[in-house]
């Protein structure tokens, strides 16, 4: 199954190759499970296991007698047909010390499969095709050539409309329903297996499933056999809902779908004009989980370190019970394909969910640090992730806290049970959902909390952080938004994330969305457009603090409060309101300062439109009290219409302390799969050298953006993606080589043939795209930073501007004080020049020549950004005096610092008296500026950090460069 881009299947190689550290055991479809499982391929009657439940026999075994090393399962390429559920038991547990994996080998390509391939298909008519299903078989979903088939129904386009909902008199919102009154021809008394079809109906925040008990043609009424049990209206209109009728034989008129006849045990197939049946795979799912993690919480027998990595699971089916017509929140009451109870310190990683029957990954009851990164969640029936446990009432042995969910890509959800969250984290406490990409679905992305109202709730201290989710709703259901909470939730932090294309069919459509009784949240640096309803909209709650987002063009309004209370609702300070033709505020505001306070924010209405809180103007709301120092005027974004909200250097926004919101830092900290692998040429020695490379296509001049990795990685590494995701949100054009690799060889560490791959790095760029000239700009950190000081100091022929973050300036100087602390990098330095320095004049004359600090001075006219955190050389690796006389170079008698001074940066980590200011930089955020100086075309600033750099500062600085 292919992964979402290829970086996935890059990292899948890193340590899949087995250690004298480990023990190791290997499954593969040509292995035999009475074969030891020793060898990875089949020699002399010995070899790897066939299956996933022999390996874990063989692994619980060795956990009998007490683990003493770590033990690695390797899957070779290929499916796995399961043919019962895999369960993971308190006695298939590693330690901390001995950690038990199972992964896929290498890069290749595992599939655990809870499907069989349909055969023996038949041609009738009409490209029509049917084949027999093995008896007692039911499924709601098919798959053809990978990709999902749906039932068959009506109608083929939109919905019907409930005509009569027969709501009963006094009946409350919550009631069991089931009987509506439907308009002619919609529903038939004659259809085939009558009590198979089912009604599918949409009403409010919820998705209803259940099958017709019985039609009465003459009323026009039909029976449901499953109640329903909220009212068969258009939401709270009182027009009817929509639904369509589904698993209908007499509805299957379009290529595509299917009907099982359950009671002849036939499956008939209506094709595409151009499919050929007899040849395709066609996959049922027979299963309805894969792989479960099944602890004993209130007897405290955990499963433990155990983790998974690699897999592709695929192909399940999960089916309402009786009884459950799956009128749910959320549609909570699915399960997932993998899921753990009472289990510790286990991980998901790098593997890929699709066309899965409900939930990707479900955490419930009693787990504790659990790690979910780096998958890829696509195509399922419900929603993705799933985390719960016991509620604020329950025994403390059931609650769920500590679930780590970062950097995965879910996209393609809700495609059967609609109502399905991309992230949805119900009775869970101290979890982290960061960097992940939610897209395309039909209800909310990433919801916290389960208590409705001021109850005590076991959600608290969450965060929320550095998320994308966007084209969330998709005018389908209604009440839902792009990040909802739901009851008291102390200490959760809601922040920097992106949310946009937010839209229901009915109400609500929000952005942020704190629902019933959502207090103690702290929502900041948030980037909002794009809603049906608002940016942001507070149900009722207390006590929160909305401060220094951004809220753009919500469709009926900007905020939103919708019930007045006695006590403070938010705090609303230091934001960014941008928007045309809509209201400002809307619903109940009731109250002063004390109920909600809006203060030192920045509002701009770009249509012109007079500024109105609600009926008051600007005047009045100030003499209220509200926005008494807050600022009306346009916040001078670069260019909101295409989603980019950052903003010029003249923002009126900043004199408001507003803190810029870095857009690389949000989503999957992973290459997108935009940017691609190629090959150049390197004029050095006519050697083709890899790279990655993005480029939009367009036609205009682009700058282009020359990423370097650091001493010790390739040009895959990751550190860099900030790099290319600024390249791709601003349509400039980015490459990524390798320049020889990892300094650890003279081929490599600032050696000619390095600057050579690197000019020609950027000659293929010029080559493919139209590179704006006057725009290049190259930037590097670490060992990334020390090439690009030698890359400039040798061709600063090409650079509008350089951007160097904790450089190493001279190889001598870093050898000695590396092999003071006993790290590698001095072996690194050795091997790559040849010995030690003073080993001889060739060895000293090749640390000199790979130093840019000598040859500097060539870069006089080349605009030059110096950067070094202050603590670096005590937390981190290169001191901060490898900076400073790299400036010193390039600065002008008077500018330089001193021996002395320099000193006291090294070895106290502060800033000599003499040279304190306030610096005041804003895209340097919490990492303030300690010193800055300029000098020339060189500007050296050390900030309150260590061995890193702070790609928004340095991409910011490097967009204002231009060569005259």
């Amino acid at each position: 199954m292919k992964k979402y881009g290829f970086i996935i299947g890059i990292m899948l190689s890193i340590g899949s190759v087995a250690t004298a550290e480990e023990i190791s055991f290997y499954v593969s479809p040509s292995g035999n499970d009475n074969w030891s499982g020793r060898f990875a391929e089949p020699r002399d009657n010995d070899g790897p296991f066939a299956t996933f439940f022999r390996a874990q026999m063989a692994v619980r075994e060795l956990a009998m007698d007490s683990l003493a090393q770590p033990v690695v399962v390797y899957f070779r390429g290929g499916v796995y047909n399961l043919d019962k559920k895999i369960f993971f038991l308190p006695e298939d547990s590693g330690t901390k010390e001995a950690p038990i994996t199972y992964r896929a080998f290498e890069d290749e390509e595992v599939l655990i499969s809870g499907g069989r391939q349909l055969t023996g298909w038949r041609y009738m008519r009409d490209n029509q095709w049917v084949c027999d299903v093995p008896e007692g078989r039911t499924f709601q979903a098919l798959f053809v050539n990978g990709e999902r088939r749906y039932r068959a129904s009506t109608p083929n386009d939109g919905f019907y409309r409930v005509k009569d909902p027969m709501e009963g008199k006094d009946w409350p919102f919550h009631h069991y329903r089931y009987e509506f009154g439907f308009y002619p021809g919609d529903i038939l008394s004659n259809w085939k297996n009558l009590q198979d079809v089912q009604v599918v109906l949409l009403h409010f925040w919820s998705d209803a499933r259940s099958p017709i008990e019985s039609v009465d043609a003459k009323t026009l009424t039909v029976r449901l056999s499953t109640p329903i049990w909220r009212r068969f209206t258009d939401d709270n209109t009182t027009a009817g809902a929509r639904y369509f009728i589904d698993n209908v034989y007499e509805g299957m008129d379009e290529p595509g779908e299917w009907y099982l006849d359950r009671s002849q045990g036939k499956l008939y197939y209506l094709a595409f004009p151009d499919e050929d049946v007899a040849a395709a795979e066609i996959i049922a799912p027979f299963f309805d989980q894969l792989l479960i993690f099944l602890g004993s919480p209130m007897k405290r027998e955990y499963v433990e370190h155990i983790h998974l990595h690699g897999f592709d699971f695929a192909y399940t089916d999960w089916q309402l019970p009786p009884g459950d017509s799956g009128d749910h929140f959320a549609a909570d009451m699915v399960p997932a394909a993998v899921e753990a109870t009472g289990s510790r310190d286990i991980s998901i990683s790098d593997c890929s969910f699709e066309h899965i029957g409900s939930y990707g990954i479900g955490i419930y009851d009693g787990c504790r640090d659990v790690r979910i990164n780096r998958n890829v969640l696509r195509d399922l029936a419900a929603g993705g992730i799933q985390i719960s446990g016991g509620s604020a009432s329950e025994d403390s042995l059931l609650k769920t806290s500590q679930i780590i969910v970062t950097d995965n890509v879910l996209f393609d959800l809700g495609r059967i049970y609609y109502s399905g969250i991309g992230i949805l984290l119900m009775h869970a406490s101290e979890c982290r959902i960061a960097h992940n990409h939610i897209r395309d679905l039909y209800y909310t992305g990433i919801s916290v909390g389960k208590e409705w109202g001021y109850k005590p709730s076991a959600a608290f201290a969450n965060r929320i952080e550095y998320n994308h989710v966007e084209n969330a709703g998709q005018r389908l259901l209604s009440d839902m938004g792009g990040i909802y909470m739901l009851g008291i939730s102390p200490g959760t932090v809601i922040r920097n994330n992106l949310v946009h294309g937010i839209y229901t069919h009915g109400y609500g459509g929000w952005g942020i969305y704190t629902d019933e009784g959502s207090s103690g949240i702290l929502v900041e640096k948030n980037i909002v457009y794009d809603t049906k309803s608002a940016g942001f909209h507070q149900h009722y709650g207390r006590d929160n603090l909305v401060r220094n987002n951004i809220f753009a063009d919500g469709g009926i309004a900007q905020i939103m409060r919708s019930r007045d209370e006695d006590h403070l609702s938010f705090r609303f300070q230091r934001n960014i309101v941008y928007w045309q033709e809509s209201e400002l505020l809307a619903s109940s505001w009731r109250g002063d300062t004390s109920n909600f306070n809006f203060q030192d924010n920045l509002y701009y209405r770009r249509d012109g439109a007079p500024i109105r809180f609600l009926k008051s103007s600007i005047a009045e709301w100030q003499e209220s009290g509200q926005d008494t120092a807050s600022l009306f005027g346009d916040p001078q974004f670069v260019d909101a219409a295409n989603g980019d909200f950052d903003l010029e250097e003249t923002s009126p926004a900043f004199a408001l302390g507003f803190e810029p919101i870095d857009r690389t830092a949000i989503g999957p900290r992973f290459w997108p799969e935009e940017v691609r692998e190629i090959e150049y040429l390197s004029a050095a020695d006519s050697s083709m050298q890899p790279a990655l490379y993005y480029d939009s296509g367009s036609s205009h001049a682009k700058p282009l953006l020359v990423g370097l990795h650091s001493w010790s990685a390739d040009y895959r590494q990751e550190a860099n993606v900030p790099l290319a995701k600024w390249c791709l949100q601003k349509d400039w054009v980015f490459i990524h080589p390798d320049f020889r690799g990892p300094n650890r060889t003279p081929q490599a560490t600032g050696s000619q043939l390095v600057v050579a791959d690197i000019l020609s790095a950027v000659d293929y760029a010029r080559q493919h795209e139209n590179v704006d000239s006057s725009r290049i700009y190259l930037i590097g950190a670490s060992g990334g930073g020390y090439t690009a000081l030698q890359v400039v100091a040798h061709a600063p022929q090409l650079w509008a501007g350089v951007s160097v973050w904790a450089p190493i300036s001279d190889l001598v100087e870093w050898y000695h004080e590396s092999a003071a602390r006993g790290n590698a990098y001095a072996d690194m330095l050795v091997a790559s020049c040849g010995g030690v320095p003073g080993e001889s004049d060739s060895v000293d004359a090749q640390y000199d020549q790979r130093s840019p600090r000598h040859f500097l001075q060539n870069a006089m006219s080349v605009a030059l950004d110096i950067n070094a955190g202050l603590q670096d050389g005590h937390t981190g690796s290169v001191p901060v005096s490898h900076a400073l006389r790299a400036f010193n170079v390039l600065a002008a008698d008077e500018q330089k610092l001193s021996d002395e001074q320099i000193d006291y940066f090294v070895t106290r980590a502060a800033v000599p008296a003499e040279l304190q200011e306030d610096h005041d930089d804003p895209y340097y955020s919490d990492k303030h500026v300690l010193f800055r100086r300029t000098s020339n075309k060189a500007r050296v600033t050390l900030f309150d950090g260590g061995h890193e750099i702070i790609p928004n500062a340095a991409l910011h600085w490097l967009q204002r460069q231009a060569k005259q």
